[in-house]
């Protein structure tokens, strides 16, 4: 039987788990976002924001016109369209700016935040090829090797 020891660099280790931890925790969702130009993810980010919202706007606005109509016995006949159209389009215009504005923000800092960890993982991963090239070994292997 034959035991191997080999020498351990503790910076190498520590740098390893910490791409691995980056790998597991946020790298997918960092990579999913890093495909994109910040132009490009904040059109997207604002697209989906305001067809979401928009959609949120019509289901609130026809449960208040329901409401108006069973509870308080709304005319059909003598309602002005236009102006109640009006009404509800400069309401949901405003709410849809509103939250587009809000989205955009954090689609921001979302994006900016992403490409500091990517530019960190960046130089991890050379400060590891540079000790890979120096000769140091990450892991112990302590094993026993069986004759057979």
């Amino acid at each position: 039987m034959k035991k191997t020891k080999l020498k351990i660099n503790r910076d190498k280790v520590i740098l390893m788990t910490r791409l691995a931890v980056y790998d597991k925790a946020e790298g997918e969702k960092d990579r999913r976002i890093s495909r994109f130009f910040l132009h490009d993810y904040l059109t997207k980010c604002s697209l989906q924001t305001a067809i979401c919202v928009f959609c949120g706007c019509l289901i609130l606005v026809f449960f208040h016109v329901l409401h108006r109509f069973l509870n308080l016995d709304a005319d059909i006949f003598m309602l002005d369209y236009m102006a109640e159209l009006k009404r509800y389009g400069v309401v949901v215009i405003c709410v849809i700016i509103f939250y587009v504005v809000i989205g955009t923000v954090k689609a921001v800092i979302e994006y900016r935040a992403c490409q500091k960890r990517i530019r960190l993982y960046s130089r991890r991963i050379k400060k590891l090829e540079k000790a890979s090239n120096k000769g140091f070994l990450a892991v112990v292997h302590c094993g026993t090797r069986n004759k057979e």
